[in-house]
């Protein structure tokens, strides 16, 4: 019966979207309608200002008419938004090679990490949780067990626990 209560505490402290439950067609048709009048709201200024530019024997009437210097200006805007992209894509494809071939030659063959640090780090903690918790063999068998507020651990305890036992952090 406790254990229930507590997931039932649980649901209560995370998150929900009702819009990725079963149901709640009204919450799904609003959220869609908001989200598409955002893009509406983003594509149609969009359109509108490069639409000169990109047609202009297509578009006929006075509003849509540009003279050169705006065209001239949207040229450049539209060079330097390219040549930025261009730029930001040849980074992160350069990025992600560079991650690849060093987690392929570096990190998988090596390690990254001091094992006699982590063996006295992991027999710091064994003998702690044997302590507060009780010994190997029945943590791994036990089906429940509730924790009681005294056993919790400080903020900084597990800091300080390998500190005082010469494994700093």
């Amino acid at each position: 019966m406790k254990q229930n209560t507590k997931r039932r505490e649980a649901a209560k402290i995370l998150v929900e979207d009702r819009f990725f439950e079963k149901g709640h067609r009204k919450t799904k048709i609003i959220q869609s309608l908001v989200a598409l009048l955002g893009w509406v709201g983003i594509l149609v200024p969009l359109i509108w200002t490069s639409s000169p530019f990109l047609l202009p024997r297509h578009l006929t009437k006075r509003y849509h008419l540009m003279n050169g210097g705006e065209i001239s200006s949207i040229r450049l805007l539209f060079i330097f938004l390219a040549f930025t992209f261009l730029t930001i894509v040849i980074i992160y494809i350069t990025l992600t090679l560079f991650n690849n071939h060093r987690f392929n030659r570096t990190l998988r063959y090596k390690n990254t990490h001091n094992e006699a640090q982590l063996n006295k780090r992991r027999s710091l903690m064994n003998q702690v949780y044997s302590e507060r918790f009780g010994s190997e063999d029945f943590r791994l068998n036990v089906r429940y067990y509730s924790v009681s507020e005294e056993q919790n651990f400080d903020t900084s305890f597990i800091k300080n626990l390998y500190d005082d036992g010469g494994a700093k952090l």
